[in-house]
């Protein structure tokens, strides 16, 4: 391996973006086990669709979209795969025809709170094999995104991504 190669990948190792990669894998293969023994119908990619039509009911596709920040293709794939599983239901937006909205069905429901479950044992987990304090470490994180979004409106939301409003 020539040594800017060898140089950029040890630059990357001792990196923020580095050791960010490895917690999101490491969270990620976590997350997906315990999603895995609990039989849930659902991916770890797909918990933001999801999570997004519980929170917010009968959402339109657009607006998850939007609320997450993803294409609308990308989340239309996710919907329909969760309706596949029996968690959510599209129906047609009852004023506008040209929508749909989307809704989680009693399974889906369920769902939520085995996935609370896993989140939950996520949290235990992580807190018996940390190292550091999880609580000054998830506190740093949460003041760290604020500030990088606070300093710069650039990513803050713009007319594809935006939060939903609360009526």
């Amino acid at each position: 391996m020539n040594s800017i190669k060898k140089n950029f990948l040890e630059g990357l190792e001792n990196s923020f973006f580095g050791q960010l990669r490895k917690i999101l894998v490491a969270s990620h293969r976590m997350t997906s086990k315990f999603i895995s023994e609990s039989q849930i119908p659902i991916q770890v990619d797909q918990l933001p669709v999801f999570m997004a039509i519980y929170l917010h009911e009968n959402l339109s596709q657009q607006e998850v979209a939007n609320t997450l920040c993803r294409d609308k293709a990308s989340v239309k794939r996710t919907i329909s795969n969760l309706e596949k599983n029996g968690l959510v239901t599209i129906k047609p937006n009852p004023v506008d025809k040209r929508a749909n909205q989307v809704s989680l069905t009693k399974e889906g429901e369920h769902a939520v709170h085995l996935i609370n479950e896993v989140i939950n044992k996520v949290d235990h987990t992580l807190r018996e094999i940390a190292t550091t304090d999880l609580d000054q470490l998830t506190s740093s994180l949460k003041t760290l995104a604020d500030n990088m979004i606070a300093g710069l409106p650039d990513l803050q939301y713009d007319h594809h991504c935006q939060p939903i409003k609360h009526s």
